[in-house]
């Protein structure tokens, strides 16, 4: 729209577009023009998918890496190559809980899980940086048996190499060591010179990085966005492994993925592995079609919050009623709901979706009724057009 505006021309590049942008460039849209090799002749990475729900060491313990990956690291490492391990999850472990009564200790403003780093020994919130000390009884129950941690991040896989191999040097790039101006560009040029043979990082280490060294990528674990009840979770967990597994081999030197999984046979998984966009969009273009998602229909989301959830909850669903009648029959009025996270900053957040084949006629109704709504002062509304996610 901007290119449109100013009267200029506007160049999309990505080795994973969006459907709606891949839809638009077959449909004619846009002029489609495609890279179908690497730069200076470098091949794509041989790919190597590990099964987690099989034993993945001699012990049968768990583990953050299989054997294959860790004779993959130690080859890497005597051989002066580099490798990335990739987490999209940051901390020592994702969240403490009571193992007798099973309560989770959460963010008291945002209802969410409470994630423990071990440098600061402090608990803290990932949405809004709340911040307490462990604790040690369960404040349900308040049994004296001790409490448990659970899950991990990408502090506790670098504590957890250092452990196996003590002589590699690491370099850990997420939003806690990247906190000062910047600290993301210093890091980058550490692993760029070679200061450190392994790069453990968050969803920032995988998009547009080129580092000639690198012959070796580690998805860790890929399932997390796969279990999202989101319309478009299949395309986030392609695009991310791809992008992931495009930063190996990118020099003269043949790289290697390896992709760690509970779901193998997943055919989004094993779509991801072979870098295979094209029978990856004709099988969820055809999922959409079916339905009626995008590009096929377009979406306009509308969120409600307010520190009391009743009213929230209430207005939302005032809103939706005064709204029916406003929209024709061909658009679809979902119900309202929580959010996926339901409870943020203090405050409670409830959305409904409106689905359409066309946006203008959508907007212009809740234009319409935002005049004549009175909303309370208490409530914020906010008119999501295309979200991203339907989910949070």
């Amino acid at each position: 729209m901007r290119g449109k505006l100013n009267n200029a021309a506007v160049v999309l590049g990505s080795a994973t577009p969006s459907m709606e942008s891949y839809a638009n460039a077959l449909n004619g849209k846009y002029l489609l023009s495609e890279l179908t090799k690497r730069a200076q002749k470098a091949q794509l990475p041989s790919v190597q998918i590990v099964n987690l729900k099989a034993p993945i060491n001699k012990n049968n313990q768990f583990s953050h890496f299989s054997e294959s990956l860790l004779s993959a690291l130690k080859s890497r490492f005597e051989k002066g190559e580099q490798t990335l391990l990739f987490l999209n999850r940051r901390g020592y472990r994702s969240f403490l809980f009571c193992p007798q009564c099973s309560h989770v200790i959460k963010c008291p403003h945002c209802d969410l899980a409470l994630t423990y780093h071990k440098k600061t020994n402090l608990l803290l919130c990932h949405m809004c940086d709340f911040q307490k000390q462990p604790i040690k009884t369960c404040p349900s129950c308040h049994k004296a048996e001790p409490l448990k941690y659970k899950g991990y991040g990408t502090e506790h896989v670098e504590a957890y190499l250092k452990a196996i191999f003590p002589k590699i040097r690491t370099l850990r790039i997420d939003r806690d060591t990247t906190s000062t101006k910047h600290s993301h560009a210093s890091l980058f040029k550490e692993f760029r010179a070679g200061k450190a043979d392994v790069l453990i990082g968050t969803q920032m280490i995988v998009k547009g990085l080129h580092f000639p060294a690198v012959t070796l990528v580690c998805v860790l674990n890929s399932d997390g966005a796969l279990n999202i009840p989101d319309f478009r979770s299949s395309e986030t967990v392609f695009q991310l492994i791809c992008q992931v597994a495009g930063r190996a081999g990118r020099g003269e030197l043949k790289g290697e993925v390896v992709i760690q999984t509970y779901n193998p046979e997943n055919n989004i998984i094993q779509l991801a592995a072979k870098q295979d966009f094209l029978a990856f969009y004709q099988e969820e273009i055809a999922s959409r079609k079916l339905f009626n998602y995008p590009p096929f229909m377009s979406f306009i989301k509308l969120n409600f919050s307010a520190l009391d959830e009743n009213l929230a909850k209430r207005t939302a669903e005032d809103f939706r009623r005064k709204l029916i009648p406003k929209i024709t029959s061909d658009d679809k009025i979902h119900p309202v709901v929580a959010s996926g996270r339901p409870k943020a900053h203090d405050k409670y957040r409830f959305f409904f979706l409106i689905r359409g084949k066309k946006i203008l006629p959508l907007s212009e109704a809740i234009a319409e009724l935002r005049k004549e709504f009175k909303l309370p002062k208490e409530v914020h509304l906010f008119v999501d057009v295309d979200p991203i996610s339907t989910y949070f």
